[in-house]
C-alpha cells in the first residue's frame, strides 16, 4: 500500500474515532442534563411540603419549660417588717 494511501486510512480511522468520541461526550451531556432536570423537579417536589412540615412543629422552648416542676410550692418568705 503506497505511504499516501496509508496517511489517508490513518486520517478516516482518526476521523471515526473523534466522531465516535463526540457522539458519546454528546450523549452523556444529553443524559447529565435529565438528571439534573429530574434531580431539580424531585427536590421542587419534596422540599415545599418538608419546609411547611417543619412550619408546623412548634419551636421548643428551653429544656425547664418542657419540664414540669414537680416540687413542693414555694413557702412565702417571711417579711421583714412583721
Amino acid at each position: 500500500m503506497p505511504a499516501t494511501r496509508k496517511n489517508a486510512a490513518m486520517e478516516l480511522a482518526i476521523a471515526y474515532e473523534t466522531n465516535e468520541k463526540e457522539t458519546k461526550i454528546i450523549k452523556q451531556e444529553m443524559e447529565l442534563k435529565q438528571r439534573n432536570t429530574f434531580l431539580g423537579a424531585s427536590l421542587g417536589i419534596i422540599i415545599p411540603p418538608y419546609s411547611l412540615a417543619l412550619d408546623l412543629v412548634p419551636e421548643q422552648q428551653g429544656h425547664q419549660a418542657k419540664e414540669q416542676d414537680h416540687s413542693e410550692p414555694s413557702k412565702p418568705t417571711p417579711s421583714l417588717q412583721e
